[in-house]
């Protein structure tokens, strides 16, 4: 049998899955093909370690030519960039906000707080790094329509008392 686990979101749980099968199949082949942080190895100590490298072509992404084609959109593996336009291109439209926390991290970050705003005509907020009062005093002042971030972000929010009264 071959079990293959992908997906095209970082943080989602892939490594996790993926190593525990490799362990409940005791007689596994586990190839982690993690094009970020292939990590399995150090859940699993393996006897046997090989190394391929792969390479693909990456689009050279310029805002200031960027004219709504959406080519990007089919370039991306997994068409996770063409799945998150389509769910939130019914709410985003010109003239909204949305905040985000920088630096931003992979496919959702570029998928969401870059290419979707860019198509769009959405107004960016980057805060340049998180802070719970930054942010509060953020969306206090710029009152984005989205925010987009991470669990232990939105867990600092919800324990801050500076958030009362949001």
């Amino acid at each position: 049998m071959k079990v293959a686990v992908l997906s095209g979101k970082g943080g989602t749980g892939k490594t996790f899955v993926s190593v525990n099968l490799a362990v409940a199949a005791r007689n596994a082949t586990y190839i982690d093909c993690d094009v970020e942080e292939p990590n399995g190895n150090l859940f699993l100590k393996p006897e046997k370690v090989t190394v391929t490298t792969v390479h693909t072509l990456l689009p050279d992404f310029d805002a200031d030519k960027c004219n709504g084609c959406r080519k990007c959109v089919d370039f991306c593996h997994f068409n996770a960039l063409a799945f998150n336009i389509r769910e939130y291109e019914k709410r985003i439209k010109p003239g909204k906000s949305i905040l985000t926390i920088l630096p931003l991290f992979h496919g959702f970050g570029l998928g969401i707080c870059i290419h979707t705003v860019l198509v769009s005509g959405v107004k960016a907020i980057l805060v340049p790094q998180f802070s719970t009062s930054l942010f509060v005093d953020t969306i206090r002042k710029k009152r984005p329509n989205f925010i987009a971030g991470v669990p232990s972000m939105y867990q600092a929010l919800i324990g801050s008392v500076q958030a009362d009264n949001m």
